[in-house]
């Protein structure tokens, strides 16, 4: 049985309330869409603008999204700029940028 943090992921990602649906390389992904404070993201050059919001999606997946992905959400297409993991490897957060950035 995993940690207390993976049974959480799992009862988030269980509740459709939250879900939303994104596709990376024309593969749909059952998503959670949370806000970021600050819409400037430091990568590895500096400050990359970025959007508002990540993109959650729950480990394990059959393929791993990557930088530079086109990611199709709410019916505008981005590209992902950073992919991060949660404490407890049970999710990846999709940073977003713009297409026309970078």
């Amino acid at each position: 049985m995993g940690s207390i943090f993976d049974k959480a992921i799992s009862d988030i990602f269980q509740c459709s309330d939250f879900l939303e649906e994104c596709l990376i390389e024309n593969v749909a992904y059952k998503c959670i869409c949370s806000s970021i404070d600050d819409s400037v993201v430091y990568g590895d050059i500096g400050a990359v603008d970025d959007v508002n919001f990540t993109l959650n999606i729950k480990l394990p997946l059959s393929r791993m999204p990557s930088r530079g992905q086109k990611v199709r959400f709410r019916n505008e297409t981005y590209k992902i700029s950073n992919v991060t993991y949660d404490s407890a490897n049970a999710s990846i957060a999709l940073h977003l940028q713009s297409t026309s950035k970078g």
